[in-house]
């Protein structure tokens, strides 16, 4: 069991830190992807759904082609439940999308 920290963003658009274990989310995987800047990184974004139906994106920035190297980047930030729907359906997670956002 791990847990996670992450930043919530509040209604008022302000950010916050708060937690969740990657035991009890659901995990929606993405792909590895080149940086959009030409560099010669790549980012890979993973989808969570935590209890209480919380979206959270892991977005982690491998800067070197080896990974787990000094400039590699994990974020961890909520997202909503329209940015979900929008990357659930960029990453085909149709039957997702039926079952949780109906």
């Amino acid at each position: 069991m791990a847990i996670v920290a992450y930043l919530a963003v509040a209604s008022d658009g302000s950010l916050h830190g708060e937690v969740f274990e990657t035991d009890n989310a659901e995990r929606f995987k993405g792909s590895f992807c080149p940086l959009a800047d030409g560099s010669s990184g790549t980012v890979k974004e993973d989808l969570y759904r935590a209890e209480g139906g919380t979206w959270i994106k892991n977005t982690v920035i491998l800067n070197s082609r080896r990974g787990s190297e000094v400039g590699d980047t994990s974020t961890y930030t909520s997202i909503s439940q329209a940015d979900a729907r929008d990357w659930l359906k960029q990453h085909d997670y149709t039957e997702t999308l039926s079952r949780l956002l109906a």
